[in-house]
């Protein structure tokens, strides 16, 4: 199965793998996709930090949901 990402999506993980860092969907978006559902949005997992992002990203906060208070490291 392809899964086709939203524009803004694709943006993020290509900016992101241009930059050496890795990047992809995650989460519930993948799942419901995968049901035929319409996802409510998108997770992006990424090995760059918060800092890095914004560096690579302009319109970084654009993106990052305000609920979000921070980041794991794994």
């Amino acid at each position: 199965m392809k899964i086709v990402l939203p524009e803004k999506v694709t943006y993020i993980i290509d900016t992101l793998t241009q930059h050496g860092f890795e990047a992809y969907a995650v989460g519930g978006c993948v799942r419901d996709t995968m049901l035929g559902r319409i996802p409510m949005d998108w997770d992006i997992t990424t090995s760059a930090k918060p800092e890095q992002v914004k560096s690579v990203i302009p319109s970084y906060h654009r993106y990052r949901n305000p609920a979000w208070n921070g980041y794991r490291d794994a």
